[in-house]
This record gives structure tokens, sequence and C-alpha cells, in this order.
């Protein structure tokens, strides 16, 4: 007993010492050290958004002596009051989706689909996408999700892949809230944390890499559980126009192709955009001839074109060209089934060239094609029999 008292007062000593040097260590960095960069945060959207994807999107609550899963409340989620047994009932399968806003609208659509069809009560979906999640934010509630006993997994991730300042884990960002009040930790911190945004640390050949990743760990999970999973591919609005720089805008070369097509001269206009791809890419450039193309009824030159001016878009918020092919290419080496959704949209356009007909906005297809993209995805799901178990629809 005098041994345990004795430790706990040495304990007790010793915090009281360490919250002293601390203290002085506060009040020296206040007045040597300058204020530093920010730190992960925005604005207060921003920061409510991560305080949500900071916690779990489940918590566990009982009713009527079983446990059950409640969705949290959160701001942000379009996807709300799920609200399932903490395990599937006995002849119930149970679809996990994951990923982003567009994996979020898919899960509510193969939702409204069971139900239409009388299968609820057979099938449900746990819908743990989360929209506008980095990749970082949907890995985390992928996994925190795979514990609760899913018969079959559905992925959708690629438009937010690049979106630099989301990219934080939950320890970054509950590292950044803590530093901000602390002119010294600020500074520690800035050796630990990484400073998104900025081009010499945050490589896009490494953002491919991460979700490399995360479809091997999608596979992995689902040859443990032998259970099927569908990735999904992600199509692109390729009549969105693509954010326009001001060099490219000003550039004299640029401003005399606009001349010559006002003039009729659509062959000149176009060689002369093509003279200035070959000095350099421009998304605006290349979205600017593939319009020009399609009016002149050159609609494989028009989509080829297109279809840069979206890879090259300077906002990063579009899944590029290498995003769905590293989808196809993994899920393929991994023995994953892949809804190419993104060709089934194409196939649906004028041309092969999704636009309005398709899109709702500058990433979601429109109700109507979740709905196409949900059947299909259930049919996927019913004749596969991946990872050596029988389909679970």
């Amino acid at each position: 007993m005098k041994k345990t008292a004795g430790r706990l007062a040495l304990a007790a000593a010793g915090f009281v010492a360490a919250c002293t040097i601390f203290a002085i260590a506060e009040t020296l960095a206040r007045r040597l050290l300058p204020p530093m960069r920010q730190l992960p945060t925005r604005n207060a959207r921003y920061e409510r958004f991560m305080e949500e994807s900071s916690r779990p999107l489940f918590r566990v609550e009982v009713d009527g002596g079983k446990p059950v899963l409640v969705q949290q409340a959160a701001a942000w989620q379009p996807v709300r009051g799920q609200r399932l047994p903490l395990r599937p009932q006995p002849g119930v399968r149970r679809i996990l989706v994951t990923g982003e806003s567009s994996a979020e609208f898919l899960g509510a659509a193969m939702d409204s689909a069971i139900r239409r069809e009388g299968r609820f009560g057979s099938l449900e979906i746990l819908n743990c996408a989360v929209g506008g999640a980095s990749l970082e934010i949907a890995r985390e509630r992928f996994h925190e999700c795979m514990r609760y006993s899913p018969d079959a997994i559905v992925a959708l991730f690629g438009n937010n892949l690049y979106y630099d300042d989301l990219a934080h884990t939950r320890t970054e960002f509950l590292l950044s809230q803590l530093a901000r009040r602390s002119r010294l930790l600020t500074y520690l911190a800035d050796d630990v944390l990484p400073r998104r945004g900025d081009e010499s640390t945050f490589l896009w050949s490494e953002r491919l890499l991460l979700l490399e990743r995360f479809l091997r760990e999608v596979a992995r999970d689902a040859r443990t559980r032998r259970i099927p999973a569908v990735v999904v591919t992600i199509p692109g609005n390729l009549w969105q126009p693509p954010a326009i720089l001001a060099p490219d805008q000003s550039d004299a070369g640029y401003e005399s192709a606009l001349a010559l097509h006002d003039r009729g001269q659509t062959r000149a206009a176009d060689a002369a955009i093509r003279a200035l791809l070959a000095r350099r890419p421009s998304a605006w450039w290349h979205f600017t001839l593939g319009r020009w193309l399609y009016q002149e009824g050159d609609f494989a030159g028009a989509r080829r074109h297109l279809r840069a001016a979206r890879d090259l878009d300077p906002w990063r918020n579009r899944a590029s060209s290498s995003v769905n092919d590293l989808i196809r290419e993994v899920s393929v080496a991994q023995g994953l089934r892949v809804l190419d959704a993104e060709a089934l949209v194409a196939a649906a356009a004028p041309h092969g060239i999704p636009g309005a007909e398709s899109f709702a906005d500058r990433q979601h297809v429109k109700p109507a094609v979740f709905d196409r993209l949900a059947a299909q995805c259930l049919r996927e799901l019913r004749t596969s029999r991946q990872n050596g178990g029988r389909p679970p629809l």
C-alpha cells in the first residue's frame, strides 16, 4: 500500500513538474518565436467537418436489450439516421458501401432499389461513405465499418483523391487542434504535420499509391472474410469547363487562335491551338480545342481533348484517367469485380462524351443514373462468386 501511494505521489510530482516546465517553455516561445503557418484549419464549416470525421460514424446503443448501430448526427452527411442491428440478423445480408459522396448516393440508390424489389428484410445497406471525404477519412470509415460483419463490399472513390486541404488523418487533425492553442506545440507539430497544398510534399503520384493501397486493403479484407467486393470506376463530366489560368487566357498565341476562329478560319484556329499544346500542356486549351472539334464533327478528337482537359484541370476535384485506369488495373489484379461506371455513362452519352444529360453537377451523376448503377451493382453482387464464397444476394 505504501509503495502504491509513493508511486502515485511520485507520478503526481512528475506531472506537476512537467506542466511547470511546459508553461515556462510556452511563455518563452510566445515571447521569442514569431507566429508560424496556420495548421489545418480553414473555416467553421471545415472545422466542423473535420471534427465530425474525427469521431466514429456509428455509436452502439441498446434497444430492447439488443445492441444496435446508430449513425451519429453529422451536418455534412446527406444520408442520415441509419439504425441497424450491431450484427446482421439471421437470413439478412449486409452490404457495406464505402467511399466519397458519389458512393454515399450510390448506397442510397441501392437501398431504394432493395426496398422497391421487396427485398428489404433480407438485404440491408450499411452506408459508411462520407461526402467530401479525403482518402484518409474514407479509409478510416471503411476499417471502422468492417467491424460490423458485412457480407459484401462496394467501394467508390476517386473524385476526392487530390483534395489537398482535406488530406488529414484524424490523428493529424486532433494534433493540429491542440497545437493551435500553443506557440510551442505549433513549432513542434510543424515537423510532424504535412504542408498540404505544397507540391514539394503533396505529390500527385503519392496519392495514386495511397489509392492503390486502399484498394488492396479492400481486396485483402474481402478475401479474409470470403465475401465479394465490387469496385466502381468514376464517371466524368467532360463538358464541365476546367479552371482557366491567367497565363493560358492571356497568351498571345491563344488570343490569335480565338481571332482566327471568330473569322471562321477553323482549321487555322485548330492548328494554332495544337501548336500551343505542343509547347506546353493546358487544360483550358485542350477544352477549347475539344469544343471546336465537336462543332466541326470530329467527335473522336473532341473526346480525346475534353478528357485531357479533365485530366489536367487545376481544380483537381474530378477523377482523372489515371485514377480510373488504376482502379481497373488493381481490381483485376486483386480479383475484385469492377463496375465500370465511367464506361457505362459514356456509352449512354452523345458521341461518348458525358455532360448535362447524365450529370447534376461537376462530379455527381443524376439520380436516375445512380439508380441504373445501383441496379447494375446489385446484379454484380448476385452473380459474384469471389473468394470461394457463395453469392450473398
